[in-house]
């Protein structure tokens, strides 16, 4: 009993339970039995002053050989009854990179690619987190979000190993299989690059304002609120092609940077505007002790994080138009337009 009470564990407490109820059947079997053992004792064993421990391993004995048969019945209801506790799963551990699968490289690229979905679902929920962390401040967002990036980081290292594998135990004469292993490596190394933006750079500013207290203003969150959301429907475009390699779904991929310069360019002149505000008033009002002029760096930095996300994004696209009839090759940033000169400026002045 003191060894069933004082178990920390479910697992702890089979052996002692196990053993009180081989115990507890042997006493209930012995019970009626007592005063016929005990006559029989006496001409079995030398001396009454050592019949009790005489008895006492007679009694061990015979529960040894009538238990012995049914250990493993025992066993499995002991585990029935007190099963092992829910072992946390590790995001972490890949779940489709079958070695069995190395023999057919088609199966086994599928099984990369279906690996791969999954950093993207992290990247996903990264990205998420990040926008509530500059909505609502909290910090244990962070912690979930730097267990994602490492989660990423050890599946794209098993990727990378199996994809080596795949190469090892196959020639990949067919030209689409090797290019189907370029484009799942290409995949892996661009959404660890995105995991590593969120975790390292996006989550490192929201903790930065939450320690100097700042919050960002709503205009402010609206915009990065707006470039979250074209970066979550250009993730799931990017997986897409991903699957299909459609090229009208890479041209559309290609096409919505055009919509993050604009996003970019809008939040530049609302934070060039801010600082403009901010120094009026420092102008207008001269007394010791004023707040100083509110720092919109950090909401810049934010804003270059997400474009640089989506340029990650958007290298998806690249294989498929490299591969298409119109041959396009490279990708090149268009030159500033009037406006983005404009806020260049300002901002450059201020």
């Amino acid at each position: 009993m003191p060894a069933l009470v004082h178990a920390s564990t479910p697992v702890a407490r089979r052996l002692p339970l196990g053993n009180l109820l081989v115990r507890l059947a042997g006493v209930l079997i012995t019970l009626p039995l007592l005063p016929a053992a005990a006559r029989l004792s006496k001409h079995v064993f030398a001396t009454d002053a050592g019949l009790p421990v005489d008895f006492h391993v007679a009694f061990n004995l015979a529960l040894a050989l009538m238990f012995l048969p049914t250990v493993k019945h025992l066993a499995g209801l002991l585990i029935r009854l007190l099963p092992d506790p829910p072992q946390p799963t590790d995001p972490g551990r890949p779940l489709y990179l079958e070695t069995a699968a190395l023999d057919s490289a088609t199966v086994a690229l599928a099984n990369a690619t279906r690996e791969s979905l999954r950093m993207a679902d992290m990247v996903q929920g990264m990205l998420k987190n990040s926008l509530e962390a500059f909505r609502t401040q909290n910090r244990d967002l962070a912690a979930g979000v730097s267990a994602a990036d490492r989660a990423i980081r050890q599946l794209g290292s098993a990727i990378r190993g199996y994809l080596v594998a795949i190469g090892s135990e196959q020639t990949l004469d067919d030209a689409r299989e090797g290019a189907r292993l370029q484009d799942i490596l290409s995949a892996v190394i661009n959404v660890e690059h995105v995991s590593d933006i969120v975790a390292n750079s996006l989550m490192e500013s929201a903790v930065k304002q939450q320690k100097r207290g700042q919050s960002l203003s709503p205009e402010e969150l609206d915009a990065i609120a707006m470039m979250h959301s074209e970066l979550f429907e250009s993730l799931r475009l990017a997986m897409a092609i991903f699957l299909r390699a459609d090229q009208a779904d890479a041209q559309r991929l290609v096409q919505r940077k055009a919509r993050l310069r604009e996003l970019e360019a809008n939040t530049t002149a609302l934070c060039v505007q801010r600082l403009r505000d901010a120094a009026l008033a420092n102008r207008a009002v001269i007394t010791e002790g004023m707040p100083a002029a509110p720092d919109e760096s950090g909401v810049l930095r934010v804003v270059r994080d997400l474009r640089r996300i989506h340029s990650h994004l958007a290298s998806f696209a690249y294989p498929v138009l490299n591969r298409s009839q119109t041959g396009v090759h490279e990708e090149r940033e268009p030159p500033l337009s009037h406006s983005d000169e404009r806020n260049t400026k300002k901002l450059s002045q201020t």
